[in-house]
């Protein structure tokens, strides 16, 4: 049970960063321009 709790923290922090990633980019591009 607690190796299929840490899978899914490792797969819900894989799914936060893939949301994150295009948002932080986006930031980063308004930021320097």
């Amino acid at each position: 049970i607690v190796m299929y709790q840490k899978i899914v923290n490792i797969s819900n922090i894989m799914i936060i960063l893939d949301e994150l990633l295009p948002i932080s980019i986006e930031m980063v591009k308004c930021n320097l321009t």
